[in-house]
């Protein structure tokens, strides 16, 4: 997902999720996550203009806004 400009980002709401995937379930979280939740619960569905997601350095803890 590419990363939205400034004037791309402008709404009413912003939606924030936590994640911590279990021990040693990361690479398969991250390739459901990137392959079938993206795609399909935020791309192309009305009133969401962009998303984001991080993770942290200190460990697999991730924040999509």
């Amino acid at each position: 997902m590419r990363s939205p400009s400034l004037a791309e980002i402008k709404g009413r709401a912003v939606l924030f999720s936590e994640m911590t995937p279990p021990a040693g379930e990361e690479l398969k979280f991250n390739k459901w996550y990137d392959g079938h939740h993206s795609p399909s619960h935020v791309q192309g569905v009305p009133g969401f203009l962009s998303a984001m997601r991080y993770q942290s350095p200190e460990g697999p803890n991730y924040l999509a806004i």
